[in-house]
This record gives structure tokens, C-alpha cells and sequence, in this order.
């Protein structure tokens, strides 16, 4: 998950303008809902094809949540942040007046916006351990929990609510995820794991909350993010070596080199792109890994003539 600026893209007409579809969409909604004993309402505004361009765009045609590409597997979830026809665990009508609300409105994936039993890694497991374990139930559907003061409707507060979820529209997901660094334990695989941050150690309740509403350490979403990062680790790995090859040469034959060395460290740099799958993690190993590059290259240069 990564922040996005909402304010990158321009809102669009059909939820925005006082005769669009939206506004008076809600203007009904209004009216269905002020009759004692109503059902839920039919919503579409949402899903105007306006609204789909421009989360498309803003989202860079990936998950808001878990950063996977959508578009080759299934079509897109428009997620309501905050759900419109229910709030799961309480009797609450859903905030159906943010139902063509362009704020509350996001790009997700099935399996992030759904519930649905998945094998879920936690810190430390192994390949092997998330082959043995049972599925439980992960995807935000209905959920909703805040630590704040619940709105009921439309003129209430909903600052006062402060949601645990983290919107990463509104509040940066680097202060409250932290990427584990990918290891190997024995001859299992390693995986990509994403944690809550720790103060003190106790975990950020909104990383906490957030991984596992939204099921950001689901099998398949782990095994993906691990092949990414794996493949990072690799071309790491033969700069590295490339490293070690170039400072056992003679002076003569290093810069050459250095050259195909220092052409390749910002090749790797380059997979640091928000248009890619699991931008996040990525730049985190990238990061971490780009520190012993940099170290080599310097010393490198150094002992040229």
C-alpha cells in the first residue's frame, strides 16, 4: 500500500456537478431512507464510467490496499471506504449519503474488498508453515472499525470517527506498515510479510487493523509480492558479484567495468516506479539492498587510476 494524492486527478462530473448523476442520486436516497421500515437502496452513480476513468487513473489501474495490477485477472471493486449499506458486528443503515461520494470512493481487487477464507502468512512463517495452515476469513466488505465517536448520518462529525483502517488517501501507509526483510529459514522459501510498525512494542493499531481486514499477508498476494522481490534479490546478487569480479581486475580493466556496474545499479534503482505492482515493498528492499551497491561502487572508484 502506498499514499496516493487524491488531488493528482480531477473529481468527476457525474459525482461532482449539482445536476449530475450523483447529486441527485442522493436526492433520492434521501427520500427512500426517510421512510420508516425502508430496505437498503440500489446505488449505480458510483459506478459511472467517468468514475471507473478516473480511479483507474489515480490508482494506477492497481488495488488502493494491496497494490496488485487488477486488470489482467478481474474487473475492479469501486470500494466504498466507508461501507454504504451496512457496518459489520452493528445496527447501523451503512453511510448511504457517501454512497457517490468521490472522497470515499477507492480501486480494489476481489480479494482485498471481499470476504473470502484465504491462507493467511503471519512474521516468521515459512512456505511450509502457510501450506499446513487452515483458511480464515480475510477482505473489508462491511467492516469498519474505528476508535473514535460512530456517525449515524450525514450531519455528524466523521473526523470524530478516526477509522482504523488506513485510506491511503488520507493517511500515509509508511507510518503504520513495515516491510519484513525477506529471509530464508532452513531450505524453506522466504516470503514477503508486511507488519504492523511498533512503538514501544505494540503494534500501530491501523497497520495492525488494516493487514488483517484487508488480508495483506493472503497466500497469493504473499507468494506474488515474494516472486517479485526474489527476482530484485537475484539482479542484487549479480551486482554484487560484479562488484567483487571488478575489484580483483587489474587498475587497467576496471573502469570498463564500472561503467556496465554503475549502468546496472540504475537499471535496478528504476524498479522503484508507483505504476508497478507492490511499489511499497519494493522500495524497501531496493532501499535496504542499494546501501552495500553504493558502498562498492565508492570504493571502487576509489582505486581507479
Amino acid at each position: 500500500m502506498r499514499f496516493v494524492d487524491r488531488n493528482a486527478v480531477t473529481p468527476p462530473d457525474s459525482l461532482t456537478l449539482a445536476d449530475g448523476a450523483g447529486k441527485k442520486e442522493l436526492n433520492r436516497a434521501k427520500k427512500h431512507y426517510a421512510k420508516p421500515g425502508c430496505g437498503a437502496y440500489d446505488f449505480t452513480a458510483y459506478k459511472g464510467d467517468d468514475v471507473v476513468a478516473k480511479l483507474r487513473t489515480l490508482f494506477k489501474k492497481k488495488c488502493a490496499y494491496c497494490e496488485s495490477n487488477y486488470e489482467a485477472v478481474h474487473p475492479v471493486d469501486i470500494e466504498h471506504f466507508r461501507p454504504k449499506g451496512a457496518v459489520k458486528g452493528e445496527t447501523h443503515p451503512g453511510y448511504w449519503w457517501l454512497a457517490a461520494s468521490w472522497d470515499n470512493l477507492l480501486s480494489s481487487c476481489i480479494d482485498c474488498n471481499r470476504e473470502r477464507y484465504q491462507h493467511v502468512a503471519t512474521e516468521g512463517m515459512t512456505q511450509r508453515d502457510l501450506d499446513a495452515i487452515k483458511r480464515i476469513l480475510s477482505g473489508k466488505k462491511d467492516a469498519f472499525p474505528i476508535a473514535g465517536t460512530r456517525a449515524l448520518c450525514e450531519s455528524d462529525n466523521h473526523d470524530n470517527e478516526d477509522p482504523l483502517l488506513i485510506d491511503p488517501t488520507r493517511r500515509d501507509p509508511d507510518q503504520h506498515l513495515s516491510w519484513e526483510e525477506l529471509t530464508y529459514q532452513g531450505h524453506a522459501e522466504a516470503l514477503s510479510i508486511v507488519s504492523p510498525r511498533r512503538n514501544g512494542g505494540v503494534a500501530d493499531p491501523y497497520g495492525d487493523e488494516s493487514i488483517a481486514i484487508y488480508g495483506l499477508n493472503r497466500r497469493g498476494l504473499v507468494e506474488r509480492r515474494t516472486a517479485v522481490l526474489l527476482a530484485l534479490k537475484t539482479e542484487a546478487l549479480r551486482l554484487e558479484q560484479l562488484a567483487i569480479t571488478t575489484a580483483a581486475l587489474p587498475k587497467k580493466y576496471r573502469a570498463g567495468n564500472l561503467t556496465l556496474l554503475e549502468s546496472g545499479f540504475k537499471d535496478f534503482r528504476a524498479h522503484i516506479n508507483d505504476e508497478r505492482e507492490y511499489s511499497r515493498c519494493v522500495k524497501t528492499y531496493i532501499d535496504e539492498a542499494s546501501v552495500g551497491l553504493v558502498t562498492h561502487l565508492k570504493a571502487l572508484k576509489a582505486k581507479l587510476p
